[in-house]
């Protein structure tokens, strides 16, 4: 009756309603109420049977409900992009890669998600499928929350019903164990070649820094050797993106003595740092980083040094992962280093007794 009362006054309602017919069965219906024009300002109300309709919404909302479940359970990333590369849709576990929550993200473009040079892959590869409509598979290196994550994703277009592809559904599966493993064997092989091919650990140095950067970001990277007949730290091998190559010096308390000390690895960001300097363990060397990581370089008898990658940048982070990694590695590298230094040796002795002769 209120709803009457309010058409007679002039507005125009439809309503959803469970009506009843004649023989007192109830069904769904849709129900106008529209004011005819007149003295008496009486109400036309047309009554109509939206059954199937109804039915079928209800159909369609348990499959969309049934699909999200899936979508929310699987351990892939889902996600929809639409035509302004704006997620629409994320499920749980590709927020979590992402490190935000899916409130934070729908709605967001992929530049405001990921890394520069992240973003405009994804970019490259959605807009081929949103200008063809054909579907696409890539596989590829993506910063997610800091850290490098490999991912096989599968892209397919969205259309409506008149065949305009609107959107773009994406599949993506982590594939990073699997593609570090083949990484590292990769990276084996080349070091193996490049200690083999080096005529010097001058040119073994910047192999060696190709190499761990074929594993992990590594663009800071450095190499320390420690000489135990000076008790000098020498840094043969330098690259950063804020200090020049430092100078020899005598073993002091900095980060690489640390690690020289202890001859384990060290993973520290900041916080973890700064607190070791408040104790007086180490002493503050060079620029700040957000994570900086060492491990020793253990040769037949000794810590002969340290390798050391370093991130100034929150969109490169370390972890555990990357510190197993580089434990790994530096097995060779030490090895390497020690194999190409003895044979650097005995061929300046070699030439040494040559002169000597002639």
């Amino acid at each position: 009756w209120e709803k009457l009362a309010a058409a007679r006054a002039g507005e125009v309602f439809r309503f959803p309603w469970r009506h009843r017919r004649f023989d007192g069965v109830e069904f769904d219906a849709e129900v106008s109420l529209t004011v005819l024009p007149g003295p008496r300002r009486q109400v036309l109300a047309w009554v109509r049977d939206v059954t199937e309709r109804v039915q079928a919404g209800r159909a369609l909302a348990a499959s969309e409900e049934r699909y999200r479940t899936l979508a929310e359970a699987a351990q892939d990333n889902i996600f929809i992009v639409d035509r302004d590369f704006r997620l629409t849709y994320v499920n749980e576990f590709g927020a979590s890669q992402l490190g935000r929550p899916v409130d934070d993200i729908i709605g967001s473009r992929i530049e405001e998600l990921l890394p520069a040079e992240t973003a405009a892959r994804q970019r490259g590869s959605l807009g081929r499928v949103l200008e063809t409509g054909e579907p696409l598979s890539v596989e590829s290196p993506n910063l997610l929350g800091g850290r490098e994550v490999w991912l096989d994703t599968w892209l397919v277009p969205l259309r409506e019903s008149g065949g305009e592809v609107t959107a773009v559904l994406g599949m993506a599966r982590d594939v990073t164990r699997r593609h570090r493993s083949e990484s590292v064997r990769t990276a084996l092989y080349r070091l193996s070649e490049a200690t083999n091919s080096a005529a010097s650990v001058g040119e073994l140095f910047p192999a060696i820094h190709a190499i761990v950067g074929g594993l992990m970001p590594a663009r800071n990277l450095y190499i320390a050797l420690h000489e135990p007949a000076t008790g000098e730290i020498t840094f043969p091998y330098f690259a950063d993106e804020f200090d020049p190559p430092p100078p020899p010096r005598k073993a002091g308390r900095g980060l690489t003595e640390y690690v020289l000390r202890s001859g384990e690895p060290f993973l520290a960001g900041e916080a973890e740092v700064e607190r070791l300097v408040e104790t007086g363990e180490i002493e503050n060397i060079g620029a700040k980083s957000v994570d900086w990581l060492g491990v020793p370089l253990r040769g037949v008898d000794r810590t002969i040094g340290v390798l050391t990658v370093q991130s100034y940048s929150g969109d490169v982070r370390y972890g555990e992962e990357e510190k197993n990694l580089l434990i790994f590695v530096s097995a060779q590298v030490a090895s390497a280093i020690e194999r190409t230094r003895a044979e650097e040796a005995l061929r300046a002795r070699e030439q040494r007794l040559r002169e000597i002769v002639e």
